[in-house]
């Protein structure tokens, strides 16, 4: 694990804030049992008021539980996904996609179980084990799963972790604090929106919520905005790992403080042991400039690669032309030249990933921002083959993907070498220089990446 020592004057403002907070803490329910007898035998829930304040004991996963039958549908070798939103699915236009998908060649679909508005498409079993989410209606996952695998298609269930703006508004004491008592905000414009990603009851909740999901027969469950807040005054959020490492450092004067990407790998590990209880592969989606893996990205964010993917199957960087400022490594019309982008961004992502976890990245397939043309979205396609990539995935928010559809489609008759996987011939992990590749990224996230979403705005 990696640490850095705070200085001394980090150390004092955190300590002042870390004994008011404690004069103020407001009192949950009394402590429950960790684990309930009665649940499915495949599941097992930690209640959220077990423990308050301790994030190092991951009570949710157990070494003791049952083994799970490995499922047997099958992973893509080049996956060609698509995301479509829970109200698509609910909607009478998810057959129509589905076919115009199949005829494209798409063989897998990611869809909404929890999204960013904090809105979840699966009931829950017991409030005990979760927060306050706001439930809607239900998918029917198994359905879903169902109808996806007749159409030959690969089932995955996406999963907003830490942006949660229901909670976030419905709990000031589940979201960062500015200073004693005061709850820290992102922007004044959409209010708040985010989760403390260091929180216990909000991990807790997470992990059982995952655990539901993954029960339902999915292949996959995709985690999304698993890090912590960038946009904003972010420097002025103050984290619960924080407050409990002063605490550690007030009893023990050699104790080093963790850094934000100890918090993210422990919350993947732990994602992946409930994942791996029912055979349920494990993914997450990336900010776009991370994939470049600059040293304040990782520190803001957490997300550091060499960490994060040891413990997924997949990782897809959000690849948009789109998000990025002209001038970004000297392109001055970087928004519509996504083959640059996205070639870049893909061989960083791989270089950066161990080597067991596949490298898919999420292309652009909505006209934000850029010149929307059949060449646009070739060139991310080839972009991503050329870089290494084990496939695609297309995002578009609002799920208008007829015309692309389409243009890949013709693509498919013309080109079809475009939809395999290129063999690259890698250097051994040993022999990736991190300096070498990092010191192209010039720049932090905020001043290069124009929208903190990933985002269910465009």
């Amino acid at each position: 694990m990696t640490y850095t020592v705070f200085n001394s004057n980090r150390i004092l403002v955190l300590f002042a804030l870390f004994i008011a907070l404690i004069s103020c803490q407001v009192e949950r329910a009394p402590a429950g049992d960790a684990i309930d007898s009665t649940a499915t035998d495949t599941t097992v829930f930690v209640e959220i008021n077990q423990k308050p304040m301790i994030i190092d004991e991951p009570d949710v996963t157990s070494d003791s539980l049952p083994a799970v039958k490995q499922r047997t549908w099958s992973d893509p070798s080049f996956v060609e996904g698509i995301y479509l939103n829970a109200y698509t699915v609910f909607n009478s236009r998810f057959d129509t996609i589905l076919a115009a998908a199949e005829e494209a060649g798409i063989n897998a679909v990611v869809f909404d179980v929890k999204n960013m508005e904090g809105k979840i498409f699966t009931p829950l079993p017991d409030d005990r084990y979760f927060l306050p989410y706001k439930y809607v209606s239900d998918i029917n996952i198994r359905g879903v799963v169902k109808k996806l695998h007749d159409h030959g298609m690969y089932a995955i269930a996406r999963v907003v972790m830490f942006h949660d703006q229901n909670l976030a508004r419905r709990d000031s004491t589940l979201r960062p604090q500015r200073e004693p008592g005061v709850p820290w905000t992102e922007n004044n414009r959409n209010g708040p929106s985010w989760l403390d990603s260091s929180n216990p009851y909000v991990q807790r909740s997470l992990f059982n919520f995952i655990d539901v999901v993954a029960l339902q027969g999915v292949d996959e469950i995709q985690m999304d905005y698993i890090r912590f807040p960038t946009q904003g005054r972010a420097d002025s959020a103050l984290f619960a790992f924080q407050i409990e490492d002063m605490e550690k450092l007030q009893q023990d004067s050699t104790y080093v403080m963790r850094e934000k990407e100890d918090v993210i790998e422990d919350v993947v590990s732990n994602c992946r042991k409930v994942c791996e209880r029912h055979g349920v592969k494990l993914s997450a989606d990336v900010f776009a400039i991370v994939a470049w893996q600059g040293s304040v990205d990782i520190a803001n964010t957490g997300q550091r690669f060499t960490r994060m993917t040891k413990h997924l199957n997949k990782i897809h960087p959000m690849l948009y032309s789109s998000h990025f400022y002209s001038g970004f490594n000297f392109r001055k019309n970087v928004e519509n030249e996504p083959y640059q982008i996205m070639f870049q961004g893909t061989e960083k992502a791989v270089a950066f990933s161990d080597r067991s976890c596949r490298v898919i990245p999420y292309i652009q397939a909505n006209a934000w921002k850029v010149n929307y043309t059949p060449e646009y979205v070739r060139s991310q396609i080839v972009g991503a083959r050329d870089a290494g990539a084990d496939g695609y995935m297309l995002w578009h928010a609002s799920n208008h993907y007829y015309t692309t559809l389409a243009w890949i489609k013709d693509f498919r008759k013309q080109h079809p070498e475009m939809f395999e996987k290129k063999k690259l011939d890698l250097p051994a992990k040993s022999q990736v220089s991190r300096e070498t590749v990092v010191e192209e990224a010039v720049e932090p996230a905020d001043s290069l990446q124009k929208n903190d979403q990933t985002s269910e705005e465009i």
